[in-house]
């Protein structure tokens, strides 16, 4: 009886991946996988029973990785309102990367042939915003965001991340855009979600108008 290894799994995944952005998902067939993967063509078929199980497994593994570098650094944030902007851009990088544009579009080009969306959804995307909304909830608790529903608010912060230049890009409408173009798509979206979310910070104080009429010289006349 062979023993399962998880270096071996990864190497599965990694070959697999290579021909499924290759070849894209319909024209790769576990045969091939287990061509360039060497040895005995049942390997494969013991780690994953399927070519969609491989699929998805690739694609958790890639998200994943992904989340989970974006939810560290997330939590590293003691105020959302100053230090959300760098989290935005990172997550974009990884939105407009070359691989997860080619899964995204693998999943999408198997929409309502089969449910491989949905089980993508439900195990890898899902359970991520989950996290998001229970970290937005902690920033409403301490006063930093407004009370709103996390749930919708991770969704937005998302969906942000997810339009231009990255919808773009998703559709072939362009190329992947240049540093600057991201760097640049991630601040206005960490704008657009705090002045929609953020209460004032505490640094950011109004002086009251009374207060400023009084400071003016007498006469109505501003100092010179």
């Amino acid at each position: 009886m062979r023993v399962k290894t998880d270096e071996k799994r990864q190497e599965i995944l990694a070959i697999a991946r290579q021909a499924f952005r290759e070849k894209g998902y319909a024209e790769t067939s576990m045969a091939e996988i287990s061509a360039r993967l060497g040895g005995s063509k049942s390997t494969p078929y013991g780690y994953f029973p399927s070519k969609e199980e491989l699929l998805i497994a690739d694609m958790l593994d890639i998200a994943g990785r992904n989340a989970e570098a974006v939810l560290d650094e997330l939590e590293r944030v003691g105020d959302m309102r100053i230090g959300l902007g760098p989290v935005m851009e990172k997550l974009m990088y990884q939105l407009a990367s070359p691989e997860m544009i080619d899964f995204r579009r693998m999943l999408i080009g198997e929409a309502g042939r089969s449910d491989l969306g949905k089980r993508v959804h439900e195990q890898g995307f899902a359970l991520y915003t989950k996290r998001l909304a229970e970290m937005l909830a902690a920033q409403m608790h301490q006063g930093r965001l407004r009370q709103a529903d996390p749930w919708q608010a991770a969704l937005h912060m998302v969906g942000l991340c997810m339009g231009p230049p990255v919808q773009l890009m998703l559709e072939g409408a362009i190329a992947r855009p240049s540093d600057q173009e991201l760097v640049a798509a991630a601040a206005a979206a960490a704008d657009v979600f705090l002045r929609a979310y953020a209460t004032e910070p505490v640094t950011a104080r109004k002086v009251p108008p009374a207060a400023r009429r009084k400071a003016r010289p007498a006469g109505g006349r501003r100092a010179r």
